[in-house]
């Protein structure tokens, strides 16, 4: 089934987004700049939605074959096929476009000098209040 290939693909490109969200916040958090590439991840994000969108509607489509008489019958298949073909077709470039959008979202991450090579910044943890002596 294309649909559940379709879905299978973009989860494995949110998977990638998820991975450059976590090096970006990375870097981020070692003082690097890294607006450019937010704008690219929320960029990537909105490809994501529309192409999952698309794909559920995808999903819901039945395509019959209204055959008027059997001389025109292999033209009504046919122009349902094309149609069938065509959707398919329109949700592949939108899977493609997500897939393009994240890949763009990690080049621009990779043009961040040495980001693999980051520590996380952790803060310290707070220490925790003293209790009030008991009242005896």
């Amino acid at each position: 089934n294309r649909t559940e290939h379709y879905s299978k693909r973009l989860e494995q490109i949110e998977d990638v987004v998820g991975r450059v969200i976590q090096r970006t916040d990375k870097a981020e958090a070692n003082g690097r700049n890294v607006a450019e590439v937010r704008t690219a991840i929320t960029a990537a994000k909105s490809a994501i939605a529309a192409a999952r969108t698309a794909v559920a509607a995808q999903a819901g489509k039945t395509y019959s074959v209204t055959v008027k008489n059997e001389a025109t019958l292999k033209q009504n298949v046919g122009e349902t096929r094309k149609a069938l073909n065509n959707d398919l077709k329109a949700v592949h470039n939108l899977v493609k476009a997500a897939h393009d959008a994240v890949r763009i979202a990690a080049t621009t991450l990779g043009k961040i000098s040495d980001v693999d090579k980051l520590e996380v910044v952790t803060p310290p943890p707070a220490a925790a209040p003293t209790p009030a002596p008991a009242a005896q």
